[in-house]
């Protein structure tokens, strides 16, 4: 078996770094999904610095969402309410990237991509963490609407009983 098909089998086998591999690949995506859009507005239309980051960062994140909710954590059920927490997480990171900027270059006057660098690292995981814990868990069956139902985590097979599953049918067994 080579190297990728080794790979592939490994990441196939355990949910959670397939969860983690795939959220860093949406999150790539997504990041340049937001530098294309952010340069098209700066140069093609003149908009204002502000208003493109805004513009571009809100639509990397709702990118980012789909791709993780339809393919990632497949979890498409209350789709609006999921979205409304994965934006706000979105943007928290935002102010946690912000924060962590401050401190670290204004503050402590560390080198700034050193800090950036960092920053992006603590900021993926608690992201992570955060949806994978909150916004893409399963809610109860009365809180998703009956028509749009997420599938399990994993889907075992039926396992066979080694004997019969009826309690009285069981020999009696003396206490010790």
């Amino acid at each position: 078996m080579g190297l990728t098909a080794t790979f592939i089998h490994k990441v196939t086998r355990w949910p959670f770094l397939r969860q983690v591999l795939l959220y860093g690949v949406f999150g790539c995506a997504a990041a340049g999904l937001d530098f294309v859009i952010f340069l098209v507005l700066r140069q093609h239309t003149g908009m204002g610095l502000v208003w493109a980051n805004i513009i571009s960062v809100n639509v990397g994140i709702a990118f980012s969402f789909l791709c993780n909710a339809f393919f990632n954590f497949r979890r498409t059920n209350v789709l609006g309410r999921r979205a409304l927490i994965f934006l706000g997480v979105g943007w928290s990171g935002l102010a946690l990237s912000s924060l962590i900027l401050a401190v670290g270059v204004d503050a402590m006057g560390l080198p700034e991509l050193w800090v950036k660098a960092g920053s992006i690292v603590v900021v993926a995981a608690y992201q992570f963490t955060v949806n994978k814990l909150v916004t893409f868990r399963i809610w109860s069956a009365a809180a998703a609407s009956p028509d749009a139902v997420s599938p399990p985590d994993a889907v075992s097979p039926p396992t066979l009983a080694s004997g019969p599953t009826d309690p009285s049918s069981q020999p009696d067994r003396k206490a010790v």
